[in-house]
């Protein structure tokens, strides 16, 4: 992983200046390093959702873990 950029780097340095100099077969190319967690992503969501989410499923946990204490 750690040389992936070196390998690749080249590569998508083209493909980006090409994307940008607006050849549109380019553009379907564009590609970002996301890692192996994109494959858990279902939905587009916003920031403040996210951070909901992430408070309920704080509380739910932390509400577990005193069940498990007492």
């Amino acid at each position: 992983m750690p040389a992936m950029g070196y390998v690749s780097g080249p590569a998508f340095a083209a493909i980006d200046r090409a994307a940008d100099g607006g050849n549109t077969q380019a553009r379907d190319l564009v590609s970002y390093f996301v890692g192996q967690g994109v494959g858990m992503i279902d939905r587009v969501s916003t920031a403040k959702s996210v951070v909901e989410d992430f408070k309920q499923e704080f509380a739910e946990a932390l509400t577990d873990m005193q069940a498990m204490a007492e």
